[in-house]
């Protein structure tokens, strides 16, 4: 099991949906992460995704579609390319209703001792789990081919 911990900020308004199409990547140490065609709303309220779109930095200038060019040493394996991940909704309730709901498709890419492999997570089979409190919700999603991968998402 590998261990990633990369807090990222970006300031969203409360009750509007964060939309990005545009490369995200970061970076640290041996990690790269690639975002893209992202669209999540943290701490939904009233059980209503808002119509409110907040636009990362890079949607506000560009309309065009990401091409991910990535850098990094070739591993000694090459995985099997694989089909766009399909996307899944995911939500976590509290109390009083829904308090987080992500439309996404995820497809990691990792590389481990040189040995490259990439997963697509299949929403079908993906359980997910979380809590909210008043500045921070977990998405926790978990299944056969992943024993958890959490987000954070804080105010």
């Amino acid at each position: 099991m590998h261990t990633v911990y990369q807090p990222l900020a970006i300031k969203i308004p409360l009750n509007e949906l964060f939309r990005c199409n545009s490369l995200s990547t970061l970076e640290d140490n041996d990690v790269v992460q690639h975002y893209w065609d992202v669209h999540v709303q943290a701490f939904v309220q009233n059980g209503t995704v808002s119509k409110n779109e907040f636009l990362c930095d890079k949607d506000k200038t560009s309309t065009v579609v990401p091409t991910v060019h990535t850098t990094v040493p070739s591993p000694t394996t090459t995985p099997t390319p694989k089909e766009k991940p399909e996307a899944g909704t995911y939500s976590v309730n509290n109390g009083n209703g829904t308090c987080l709901l992500a439309t996404m498709g995820l497809q990691l890419n990792i590389t481990q001792d040189k040995v490259a492999s990439v997963i697509n997570i299949n929403p079908n089979t993906t359980h997910s789990t979380g809590s909210c409190q008043s500045h921070t919700a977990l998405l926790r999603l978990n299944s056969s081919t992943i024993k958890y991968l959490d987000f954070v998402f804080a105010v």
